[in-house]
């Protein structure tokens, strides 16, 4: 059979069957289609290019018209994604038409009715060229392609130039005036004058005659003594001298006597002041428990009685028109083994709270008013809470216990803990006082806020009291372990103004196994070189005013720490004798030495050897070899209560007294001299080198070969005290 093209319809043979209505009809159909085709083909080759409209970008590049020859041709471009996507719709489209169209032929060809061969783009004669068609319009723009990547972040910038310094604040208000500062020390003295001009040499008087030499006249009997003659007429007065140096403005002391336990003032109380021994001043306290006296300024011992009280006991140094308000505490009397704890401040602070851990592990404090031991002995409770300023805030040990009370305090208000100004005294049932200054640098500040103060430790079982402990550290002079008498190593005091005058008390550790006739401490003045002299530590010599006692036997030269004591009393009526010595707190000697002498004023200290004259030392026989600890001078005899307490606690400076305190517990920046922590460091006399943590440190240094050493001392070979 004769095939016919897509688009037209050749003579159909008859079939065998005569056709139905509906075949006649689609093919009639599909004829006039094919025509259409034929003649829209023959129109769109012939027809002029012209511009596409209404089609996508894909369609229209398949669609558009060849561009005609001498055309620039245009860069070639990579098509983007989305162009490419619709390229590939575009070809999905055209292949399933050509699906349809061959699935329709197959359809016909197998009902045997028709026989049509498709064509796709039948290929007519090539015809001539047509002109060139105009360009068509702009497309539209295409699809915006996906946003990029980030890229990787710009290298920061330069620094900018730092603008002009701002304007200076506004003046802060004035502060309020700082406490009076220690009179100057004296100036030197002033150059002596010129010497007056000679008189004239007077007349050599005439010599008169010799007289005749008479006879030796036999010797008589002397004769009776005559009568008193009558007095002479009395001599005329002599001129007067130039008005003295105006005295120093007095001080005075206003305060109050409280009771610790429930902070009420305390009637009737008597309080003394002294200095050297001798009452400056005396006077009751009121009703409400106040008090004013006046005084010379200078360092005193202020002394508070009543019956039923314990002795309050203390020191201060009092400038002119200085008005001291620390009030005193007198405490009840305590039964035998308690021992009371009291804090005070200042009211700038409004709320310190006291704390103490016992030693069964339960803490004493305003959460937690007593603590019992179940186990044994052991008991101890809080008696007052003071949440308004200054105290006393009052803890009891009312039951010891082995083992150690640690007393500490913690600022419960905001502010700098020192500005609390916190004092803590500790009064033992056998009279025993132990003084404890926040601000002398006692005991430890500690935690997060500098908010805790790590006060001392009571022992349960002797009622010791230790301060916590600090950078303390032994005095040793000459070579460590040492037992010859070739080192000379010494600590001198030039100058001392503070020296006691008629009653006198040393306390010191040592550590010594020397065979020589070590002097730990001396006091020498012009024309007295033993004014007030300890010397050979194998058995004690002690020299006032330059004469000196017998030997006393007491040895401490054996290798093993020791705690020496003694005491002076030049007006002393006690048979026993006017000195003193403890060994280890107990008595072991008394005996007469320099009654009625003094001790002068102006001289020269010495710790570690004896003097020949003020500030020339000994030999190496006299050189103390060892180590010392806590050394304390006081102006008062020293009962065997006070030497216990000094013995078992360390040297603060608070003793009642106290001229010099070596407590030897200066931070390491401070090494190269020895500093005195007692009142006696504020008077104007000394020579103040440097001031450290409220104390000053008089003209003193360390000299010899090898120099002294402040220095830690060994776990093994530690004072008890420690």
């Amino acid at each position: 059979m004769q095939g016919a093209t897509y688009g037209s319809v050749a003579d159909l043979p008859q079939p065998h069957t005569p056709p139905s209505r509906w075949r006649r009809s689609f093919v009639i159909a599909l004829s006039a289609l094919c025509c259409i085709a034929v003649l829209g083909a023959a129109l769109i080759h012939h027809r002029h290019p012209t511009a596409l409209e209404d089609c996508d970008e894909i369609t229209c590049m398949m669609n558009s018209p060849t561009k005609p020859p001498g055309a620039v041709p245009a860069t070639p471009r990579t098509l983007r994604p989305d162009e490419v996507s619709k390229l590939q719709e575009a070809l999905k489209e055209e292949q399933g038409l050509e699906q349809e169209v061959q699935s329709d032929m197959a359809y016909l060809d197998g009902e045997g009715k028709v026989n049509i061969n498709v064509v796709m783009n039948p290929e007519g004669p090539k015809g001539n060229p047509g002109p060139m068609g105009e360009q068509g319009p702009q497309g539209d723009p295409g699809i915006p392609g996906p946003v990029g990547v980030v890229g990787p972040p710009g290298v920061p910038g330069r620094r900018g130039i730092v603008g002009p310094q701002g304007p200076p604040g506004p003046i802060g208000p004035k502060g309020d005036p700082g406490k009076q500062g220690p009179a100057g020390p004296p100036g030197p003295a002033g150059p002596s004058g010129d010497t007056g001009v000679q008189g004239s040499k007077g007349a050599k008087g005439a010599q008169g005659p010799p007289g005749p030499m008479g006879p030796e006249p036999p010797g008589g009997p002397p004769g009776p003594k005559g009568p008193r003659g009558p007095p002479g007429p009395v001599g005329p007065m002599g001129i007067a001298g130039e008005a003295g140096p105006d005295a120093p403005a007095p001080a005075s002391l206003e305060s109050t006597v409280i009771n610790p336990v429930d902070g009420s003032p305390v009637s009737g109380a008597t309080i003394s002041i002294l200095r050297d021994g001798v009452e400056l001043a005396s006077t009751t306290s009121n009703d409400e428990g106040e008090f004013s006296v006046t005084v010379p300024p200078g360092p005193v011992q202020i002394v508070a009685t009543r019956e039923g009280s314990m002795t309050y006991r203390t020191t201060a140094m009092l400038m002119p028109r200085m008005v001291d308000s620390d009030r005193l505490i007198l405490a009840p009397t305590l039964p035998e083994g308690a021992a009371g704890i009291v804090l005070v401040w200042n009211k700038v602070i409004p709320d310190m709270d006291l704390h103490m851990t016992t030693p069964w592990g339960c803490n004493v404090d305003w959460t937690n008013y007593a603590c019992t031991n179940r186990g044994g002995a052991g008991k101890a409770h809080l008696d007052r809470d003071d949440m308004y300023g200054g105290g006393p805030e009052t803890m009891t040990i009312d039951q010891p216990a082995p083992g150690a009370f640690k007393v500490f305090v913690e600022r419960y208000s905001s502010g700098d803990i020192h500005l609390s100004e916190a004092k803590v005294y500790v009064f033992q049932s056998d009279g025993r006082i132990f003084q404890f200054d926040l601000n002398n640098g006692d005991g430890v500040i500690e935690g997060n806020d500098d908010d805790i103060w790590k006060v001392c430790d009571i022992d349960g079982l002797t009622g010791n009291v230790i301060a916590t402990d600090k950078a303390r550290r032994v005095l040793q002079l000459g070579a460590v372990g040492a037992a010859d008498n070739t080192a000379k190593s010494y600590f001198q005091i030039s100058d001392f103004q503070r020296a006691p005058s008629s009653k006198a008390s040393l306390a010191f550790w040592m550590l010594s196994s020397a065979d020589n006739l070590g002097t730990p401490f001396s006091y020498a003045v012009d024309g007295t070189a033993a004014d007030f002299t300890l010397s050979n530590y194998k058995s004690f010599v002690l020299c006032v005013g330059g004469e000196c006692g017998p030997f006393s036997d007491v040895r401490a030269s054996d290798g093993e720490w020791h705690h020496i004591a003694v005491t002076w009393d030049s007006s002393s009526t006690d048979p026993k004798g006017n000195a003193i010595f403890y060994l280890d707190g107990n008595f072991v000697w008394s005996g007469d030495v320099a009654k009625g002498k003094s001790i002068a004023n102006g001289g020269t200290v010495v710790v570690g050897n004896a003097q020949t004259a003020p500030g020339q030392v000994g030999s190496g026989i006299s050189n103390f070899v060892g180590q010392m600890s806590d050394v304390v001078w006081v102006n008062r005899v020293l009962s065997r209560t006070d030497v216990q307490g000094l013995m078992m606690s360390h040297v603060t400076g608070h003793e009642a007294g106290a001229v010099l305190a070596f407590a030897m517990t200066q931070p390491d920046d401070h090494l190269t001299n020895l500093m005195d922590y007692s009142t006696s460091a504020y008077v104007g006399e000394f020579m103040v080198r440097e001031a450290f943590a409220g104390c000053g440190v008089i003209d003193s240094w360390f000299q010899g070969d090898p120099k002294p050493e402040l220095m830690f001392p060994t776990q093994s070979s530690r004072p008890p005290n420690w």
